[in-house]
């Protein structure tokens, strides 16, 4: 597709989502937008994986107890401990997203918004 078929659409787009009557409700959406459950999802995850994984080291280690196969449970708590290693390695990189205040949003709506009116105004053939 060609840029001169696309540019208008797109810059009457930017042109309305950066209009001053919406300019309170952009920043509005930006600001929820942060507000992502996925991480705090990601670290609930590892902590329930880390649970499990215990769990299951401890019903090995009373498999053992009770004269289980040593070789073949010994594989089933490195591999209980494998999964544990990640799941805290997980935690471990876990961290918090950043976020924009409310007013940095503002400063980057409003310059979004100085470039939409430029866009309206400009000369095609400059």
């Amino acid at each position: 597709m060609r840029e001169d078929e696309v540019l208008p659409e797109l810059d009457a787009w930017l042109a309305g989502q950066f209009a001053p009557h919406r300019i309170e409700q952009a920043i509005d959406e930006m600001t929820f937008a942060q507000d992502s459950t996925g991480h705090q999802q990601m670290i609930t995850e590892a902590h329930q994986a880390i649970r499990e994984c215990e769990t299951k080291m401890a019903r090995y280690c009373a498999a053992l107890d009770v004269g289980g196969d040593v070789g073949e449970i010994t594989s089933w708590i490195n591999a209980a401990k494998a999964e544990r290693l990640q799941a805290e390695a997980t935690l471990c990189s876990a961290t918090a997203p950043s976020r924009l205040s409310r007013q940095e949003i503002r400063t980057v709506v409003e310059h979004f918004a100085d470039l939409a009116i430029v866009i309206r105004r400009r000369r095609p053939h400059r």
